[in-house]
């Protein structure tokens, strides 16, 4: 694996069969991309300022990867929930298409890995804990409280419906 510098930090993780979580570093470098087989990229934190990263479907154009922005900002108020199912669609296309996803924001830490998580819970019927434990096997990931409270609600929200018979395989 590519390591940073100084760091024993891999600019990305496999959390998931198919599923990466890494940072800008990961999100900016096309060829590394390539080699690991990533067809899909899902930018959590898109934008020119600082603590985003600026990357486009035009930037990936050329390696034939497909591409998701989102403009969400690293505090406990920003509303990621809502992003939740066009999250899980997105990342639903990626593996149905055989192909793998990294979900990227700064660092890797907050924001990619809450859609991660999020995702877990609601396509692999795993609790808040058990998507929580799931990806730290394999990265150390800290979403603000924010983040966390909103993936509660969704583990809420998830447990009444599976215990009323909705949502069973």
């Amino acid at each position: 694996m590519l390591k940073m510098s100084g760091s024993v930090r891999n600019i990305s993780d496999e959390v998931f069969p198919g599923i990466l979580v890494g940072g800008k570093t990961a999100a900016r470098n096309t060829s590394y991309l390539t080699k690991l087989g990533v067809t899909h990229v899902l930018n959590t934190a898109e934008g020119f300022l600082k603590g985003t990263v600026n990357t486009s479907q035009a930037y990936y154009q050329p390696s034939g990867i497909q591409y998701m922005g989102l403009k969400l900002v690293d505090v406990d108020q920003t509303n990621i929930a809502a992003h939740f199912d066009e999250v899980a669609a997105f990342i639903d296309s990626a593996l149905a298409s055989g192909g793998k996803v990294l979900v990227n924001c700064q660092m890797g830490m907050s924001r990619s890995p809450a859609c991660v998580l999020a995702y877990l819970m609601l396509r692999e019927h795993m609790t808040v804990g058990q998507a929580v434990s799931q990806v730290r096997k394999h990265r150390s990931v800290r979403p603000n409280e924010g983040f966390i409270r909103q993936l509660s609600e969704l583990d809420s929200r998830l447990r009444g419906e599976r215990s009323q018979g909705k949502g069973r395989e």
